[in-house]
């Protein structure tokens, strides 16, 4: 290769999105998860990730974090294929996904659940200095607990932030958020909010997976849709209203979602868990 073609290369992968996946599809057995659906995150974003019950996000997911393989597609991380499905120290230095349920185990040390099955090479495990390792882990992250605390005693808001510098840690530059606000009561949402927009100005790419859309406008900059297994836009939340983002992933107007003319629009008429919402559950988001 010429030193031109290596430069054009190199340009090519700086200018390439922190995570693309395209022409993806998987079925299981008659079942079609997605259906050559895709997804496009820049460098540095947080982008949305929105759809209702079976839309396919739980599916991408699994394929974006290599828990599984898609039957046709690829997927690219800085413009580079993902690492082989085996290879998973490689996925964790690209990859992490903070789920809904903690990964935290309640009964090990903060120190400890961050270097789980890192804690020394060859030897007795220095605890002190690992404590010291991770005390330095979460200063630098803004992260204000006590390494020596057991895991089990800290607050949702508290092991998500443990469970993001876990990741950073490893490496990776593209944390998946799956309903983090789930859990969280307000103030503890806009903590959250703040700490992503710290990140991000430190080059921290962020997909974010919410059934309240006040949140996808409030915190993010791109959001993609699913529907019915299927890849229905992706666009700049900015430029899109938010009737349009409700049609997009139910396939409906907003006005033909209700029962009545005069009846207004909930804030995200899919959830049927919204107090006084009332609208059916098979219009339930899930991811």
């Amino acid at each position: 290769m010429t030193s031109s073609e290596q430069t054009v290369g190199a340009t090519a992968r700086a200018t390439a999105p922190a995570v693309a996946a395209r022409g993806v599809s998987k079925r299981y057995g008659a079942t079609v998860a997605l259906d050559s659906a895709g997804i496009s995150v820049r460098a540095g974003e947080t982008h949305a990730l929105v759809g209702r019950n079976g839309a396919g996000k739980s599916t991408l997911v699994s394929i974006l974090t290599g828990l599984q393989r898609p039957d046709s597609g690829d997927v690219r991380f800085d413009g580079a294929p993902a690492p082989a499905p085996a290879d998973r120290d490689a996925w964790r230095q690209r990859v992490a996904c903070v789920y809904q349920k903690s990964t935290i185990i309640p009964t090990l040390t903060v120190a400890e659940n961050l270097f789980l099955n890192r804690q020394a090479g060859r030897g007795p495990i220095d605890w002190r200095g690992l404590r010291r390792r991770a005390a330095d882990l979460l200063s630098g992250y803004g992260v204000a607990v006590d390494p020596a605390a057991l895991a089990g005693s800290l607050t949702v808001e508290q092991r998500q932030l443990v469970e993001i510098a876990r990741a950073l840690s490893f490496g990776a530059r593209f944390i998946i958020l799956d309903e983090p606000t789930a859990q969280l009561d307000a103030a503890a949402i806009e903590r959250l909010f703040g700490r992503m927009r710290e990140l991000q100005a430190a080059g921290v790419t962020f997909l974010f997976i919410s059934h309240h859309l006040q949140e996808v406008y409030e915190v993010c900059q791109t959001v993609t849709v699913l529907r019915d297994a299927r890849h229905v836009l992706t666009q700049p939340v900015e430029t899109l209203s938010r009737d349009d983002l409700v049609a997009a992933m139910t396939g409906e107007t907003v006005q033909t979602l209700g029962t009545g003319a005069d009846r207004p629009p909930p804030p995200h008429p899919w959830c049927s868990t919204c107090a006084g919402c009332g609208w059916p559950a098979t219009t339930t988001a899930s991811t």
